[in-house]
């Protein structure tokens, strides 16, 4: 944010005055210190878009300031609130509808599982959901099952960190199997430790895998 600060010099790249013009100077950086309790900055709601949505961003603002800016008719203040880390439940649960909104909700690590799992009918989001640290098994089955609405590019991206996730479920992994993955896709799966022997012993009699030990 910054603030008037009278007039200055204008100067060209090697130090020509070409002018005058207005001065301006910082009067915080491009985030608030996190530490910092909302007393301190309860007064940048008065102040422009920028300021308020340092407001909106900032972890020790209220939940009911967070609803609040939820409702804001800016975007980017709305999208800061979907970024807040730790997330507003009440305020995310405004916004988990909002096109807007729900692309930076999808990437929250700190939403709700409950919220999370409201946009896992997004084929979009797909990726960005499976890439949350708080994704669920849950989340991740329903992925799977419904693939087909996902791009063919977000797809072939997101296949080898399912295979890799502790939370992936083994009828997931089989369902993947069924539309025929490469022979490294086959042996990412058998360095899993909780896959069962059946499974197990059908992948190492796989051609593919034999041929490529």
């Amino acid at each position: 944010y910054k603030e008037y600060d009278g007039e200055e010099d204008w100067h060209d790249w090697n130090g020509a005055l070409v002018g005058r013009g207005p001065k301006y100077k910082d009067v915080m950086g491009p985030e608030l210190d996190p530490t910092l309790p909302y007393s301190d900055y309860a007064h940048f709601l008065e102040l422009g878009l920028f300021a308020r949505t340092l407001v909106a961003a900032h972890p020790s603002t209220p939940d009911e300031i967070e609803v609040a800016l939820a409702k804001d008719p800016e975007a980017r203040i709305r999208r800061a609130v979907a970024n807040r880390r730790p997330a507003s439940a009440p305020a995310l649960a405004l916004l988990v509808d909002d096109r807007e909104c729900i692309g930076a909700i999808a990437k929250n690590p700190t939403a709700t599982t409950g919220i999370l799992e409201r946009l896992m009918t997004e084929p979009r989001l797909s990726r960005t959901l499976t890439e949350n640290p708080a994704c669920t098994t849950a989340m991740i089955r329903y992925i799977v099952e419904h693939r087909a609405l996902i791009t063919k590019g977000d797809w072939t991206v997101m296949v080898w960190p399912i295979l890799g996730n502790p939370l992936t479920p083994e009828d997931a992994i089989v369902a993947m199997l069924e539309d025929g993955l490469h022979v490294n896709c086959k042996k990412r799966i058998l360095n899993r430790k909780d896959i069962s022997s059946s499974l197990r012993e059908r992948l190492e009699q796989d051609p593919e895998v034999i041929a490529a030990r």
